[in-house]
């Protein structure tokens, strides 16, 4: 095998390990589908002021967690399935790599659990804007 070949089958490698979380290509529709819009709380002050924005695709969740108070440009993800009960043991993290965890549970409507990371935990409180 060629040198480049090798450098490219690496550098594809790399990049696809660092990919965020992706939708499922096709499923079925879940009441959870749409769009969503919260906040996560938490006592320590580092992590006060962060929103959550994310879609619901079969039943399948990817949020963004932005930290907005602080003025900190860090950006973060939420992501995983909700299951037919509406229960989330979702992981938080960037580009893909858990560095935290979500527990959420759904209703058609509203969502309300807790999060954490190494740095810090809170509740979590969201609310579907769009179906």
């Amino acid at each position: 095998m060629k040198i480049r070949t090798l450098l490219t089958i690496g550098a594809a490698t790399a990049l696809a390990a660092c990919a965020g979380p992706e939708f499922p290509k096709e499923g079925t529709a879940s009441p959870y589908d749409g769009t969503w819009k919260g906040t996560l709380v938490s006592d320590n002050l580092n992590c006060s002021g962060l929103t959550v924005n994310g879609e619901v695709k079969y039943g399948y969740l990817i949020s963004t967690v932005r930290e907005t108070a602080t003025g900190q440009s860090g950006t973060y993800q939420i992501w995983g399935q909700i299951d037919e009960s509406g229960k989330l043991a979702g992981k938080l993290g960037q580009q893909g790599i858990t560095g935290g965890y979500a527990t959420v549970d759904f209703t058609a409507r509203k969502a309300t659990g807790t999060w954490g990371s190494h740095y810090c935990d809170g509740t979590l409180s969201a609310e579907k804007v769009a179906s």
